[in-house]
């Protein structure tokens, strides 16, 4: 995977380009004739190519004498909105995360480089707009053979799954005597599969405070997997499928705080683990930043003050 280079101006770039810079499959100079119009073929297989290769950093405005940088032939900043409209019409699937920058000369007015950095991605293979499919191999682009994109297309066919989010963070109130005496919540996890391919085996992880988790709620209690120090963990396996796009809630829980446990809801964490293909993926919020009352956060002043009540005659 190659990783972006960054350069915070002009005068950096062009020190990278004339001391550091080597080309290879992930990293290159193009002249300004490979962006006119006549080049549009050959730009789309060059995009493709350098995509299938995994990506990289690739400069437009310069020329090359064997793997160095030999001097500038700069281009447009009007050049930068092209390739991003080359790229656009002419590779498939769209190829997202493209960054474009353009460096201006102090010396030529108008003009300069254009830095191009192309991320890896899981949508690989992309086709160029001859219906083809390239793969750049040293200094060269050419036709990817047929088992690349075989092997392509199955790793790009894979599910993604993240936590969508926790809903239902409103507190409700229980008072007496005009007196809040505890506050309970009863929030949902929802998790999202955004990936390309159905998702058969995800196991969610939930780990609360026990001090805030009531053993009695049954829809949760019955998911209970251990004591993790102060956390009781609990876990949810894969019931059925989620599908591409799909989101599901898959946990339901019931946490209050009362005066004798409201230090431990405001210092304390929810932990979320969600297992899937692609691995672990760990999350964890604050109660006290996530969870309110009357959309606002909740404090331990909340229990010294007095309902009021407006009495009906």
């Amino acid at each position: 995977m190659a990783r972006r280079t960054e350069f915070s101006a002009t005068a950096e770039l062009l020190d990278y380009l004339q001391n550091a810079f080597t080309r290879s499959s992930w990293c290159d100079v193009f002249v300004p004739e490979l962006l006119s119009e006549s080049k549009r073929a050959v730009f789309s297989k060059l995009i493709s190519a350098c995509a299938n290769a995994g990506g990289g950093n690739y400069y437009f405005g310069g020329k090359v004498k064997g793997k160095r940088f030999s001097e500038l032939s700069p281009v447009t900043m009007a050049d930068s909105q092209y390739i991003e409209q080359l790229i656009f019409q002419n590779i498939f699937p769209e190829l997202k995360g493209v960054v474009i920058r353009f460096y201006p000369l102090e010396t030529d007015y108008g003009k300069g480089m254009i830095h191009m950095y192309i991320p890896d991605s899981f949508d690989k293979p992309f086709m160029a707009s001859d219906n083809r499919f390239y793969i750049r191999s040293g200094l060269r682009e050419q036709i990817m053979d047929e088992y690349q994109g075989r092997n392509m297309y199955r790793a790009s066919v894979s599910s993604e799954m993240e936590l969508a989010g926790i809903i239902n963070t409103n507190g409700i109130p229980e008072y007496s005597d005009g007196r809040l005496i505890e506050m309970r919540f009863y929030p949902k996890f929802l998790i999202r599969n955004r990936g390309n391919a159905p998702s058969e085996i995800y196991k969610f992880e939930l780990l609360v405070p026990s001090e805030l988790h009531d053993t009695s709620y049954t829809p949760l209690q019955n998911y209970f997997n251990r004591l993790e120090g102060p956390y009781s963990v609990f876990s949810f396996n894969s019931g059925s499928p989620v599908f591409q796009g799909e989101t599901i809630a898959v946990a339901e829980a019931k946490f209050y705080i009362k005066p004798e446990n409201i230090s431990t809801y405001l210092k304390s964490d929810i932990r979320i683990n969600l297992y899937s293909a692609q691995g672990v993926q760990n999350y964890s919020f604050r109660f006290s930043e996530t969870f309110t009352y009357d959309n606002r956060p909740v404090t331990s002043g909340i229990f010294l003050s007095e309902k009021s009540l407006n009495n009906k005659i």
